[in-house]
């Protein structure tokens, strides 16, 4: 997950959320992204919606307007926004949290006479322990696999989990014994490989989304997908973070010390860290232009310290094999007659997921 970082330790810094993306657009903070299954979705929030107020106060903007610094809010706490949609105000009160985040959401796409799937994966699963989580996913895709023709694996703004689960999962798609990643430990220079330990049950077409905020173990599953040529990768380059930490807790002082211990390296021994998994194409959240509130993500790279240098020699390498499919298939004027076709409460209005959703079908 996104840290700050000092000398080379990592102190945690997410904030309480409902699931939204601020962005100010005609000078009025907006929601720019709803992620599915939240807060912010499930209280009926879209994309466009303009906040008026919170808590009855003012949303004054100005140039120096930091959009983040809006909902600064407890965990647990409950928050009144004034809402404007087409004209129309509305208040709704909604409950800012930690944990009530839409982690796992799968669902069935009829797109232009073609049956996907998709799966949106906002973590990796840590609750049940490895084989539990892996055998939910088989069953997961097993089902997919019978009654779609793809898949489109959603993990954008992924914040990770355990590495070990990420590595049963990416083997699900790949299948028994497929080199995942290799785990460095960096207390004694150990290098253990990560191997995929069930049988593949995806065969069909994938579609991996990534975005600047898919870190750590969501990271180690679209580059595992990727360098074995089993899936396209589309968004924007990731996070970067190709490291893991220990933890302990100093429960007097209330404090949480995280020790960075582990990195993760691609089959062949390259590394990601810093740099980020590299899309095959570029398709950012509103066409195939980055937007400012884009530009402005935070990655691994721009710390502060970076102790964890991409060491000289090692080239970053994406693929093992070649993919082979159709360059360019996807034009960006029938991918915004498909986001514009749709109404504004259609969670598919989103312009990465129509472009994937159009890719798959060309393949």
């Amino acid at each position: 997950a996104p840290m700050f970082q000092y000398n080379g330790q990592y102190r945690v810094t997410l904030k309480p959320f409902i699931g939204v993306e601020l962005e100010i657009k005609n000078n009025q903070l907006t929601l720019s992204n709803i992620v599915i299954n939240t807060a912010a979705e499930l209280a009926g929030l879209k994309v466009g919606d303009v906040i008026v107020s919170i808590n009855d106060g003012p949303v004054n903007i100005n140039e120096e307007t930091d959009v983040d610094n809006f909902f600064d809010f407890k965990d647990n706490e409950k928050v009144k926004l004034k809402i404007l949609r087409k004209e129309r105000e509305f208040d709704v009160t909604i409950q800012f949290s930690l944990t009530s985040k839409g982690s796992i959401v799968d669902r069935k796409i009829d797109f232009k006479g073609e049956k996907y799937s998709y799966l949106y994966m906002g973590e990796v699963p840590s609750d049940l322990g490895v084989k539990a989580t892996c055998n939910i996913f088989s069953n997961f895709l097993k089902k997919f696999n019978a009654q779609t023709t793809g898949i489109v694996l959603d993990l954008r703004n992924n914040v990770g989990g355990p590495g070990e689960t990420a590595a049963c999962i990416a083997g699900l798609f790949l299948g028994t014994g497929t080199h995942i990643y290799s785990e460095v430990d960096l207390t004694n220079s150990t290098l253990k490989k990560r191997l995929a330990i069930m049988p593949k049950v995806f065969n069909k077409k994938i579609i991996v989304l990534v975005n600047g905020k898919t870190a750590s173990s969501g990271e180690i599953i679209a580059q595992a997908l990727q360098f074995h040529s089993r899936a396209l990768i589309l968004g924007d380059r990731t996070y970067g973070k190709a490291i893991g930490q220990t933890q302990q807790d100093f429960k007097i002082d209330r404090i949480t010390y995280y020790e960075t211990s582990e990195k993760a390296l691609q089959p062949d021994g390259s590394s990601y860290h810093g740099r980020g998994v590299i899309p095959d194409y570029y398709v950012y959240r509103e066409g195939l232009e980055i937007s400012d509130r884009e530009k402005e993500t935070l990655r691994e790279e721009d710390l502060a310290i970076f102790p964890l240098k991409i060491e000289n020699g090692i080239f970053y390498k994406k693929r093992s094999t070649p993919l082979n499919f159709p360059s360019k298939c996807v034009k960006e004027d029938v991918v915004r007659k498909s986001v514009d076709s749709l109404d504004d409460r259609d969670w598919k209005k989103d312009f990465q997921l129509q472009f994937a959703l159009e890719t798959l079908r060309c393949l």
